[in-house]
């Protein structure tokens, strides 16, 4: 599915997904389909990461594909910073507002 664009407001994603322009998955299901595309397209699953290609790498793929719940250890669970943003914060922020507006779409 194409990204959509012109999104910038809680009232645009909420359009978009009433629309059908945003699909409204829970947090599994989207990255398990990520995976799966990147692994269709020969893309790197995880760029940035070294060193782990035949330990970690391999568990966490069988785990994000069958949707296992999983608690990645703390050095592995930075989220980068935004300049500007406060990071993890802004991170939880921004998949609250997105459950919210998923819940809602549900609810209608």
């Amino acid at each position: 599915m194409p990204r959509p664009t012109g999104i910038s407001t809680v009232g645009d994603l909420r359009r978009a997904i009433a629309d059908g322009a945003v699909p409204c998955r829970d947090v599994h299901q989207e990255v398990r389909d990520n995976l799966i595309r990147k692994l269709r397209s020969g893309e790197p699953l995880f760029p940035g990461i070294v060193g782990y290609d035949e330990t970690v790498v391999p568990q966490l793929v069988n785990a994000l594909l069958s949707q296992h719940n999983f608690t990645a250890r703390p050095d592995l669970r930075r989220v980068p910073c935004a300049p500007g943003g406060r990071g993890r914060q802004d991170a939880h922020r921004v998949a609250r507002t997105r459950r919210a507006v998923c819940r809602e779409a549900r609810d209608a």
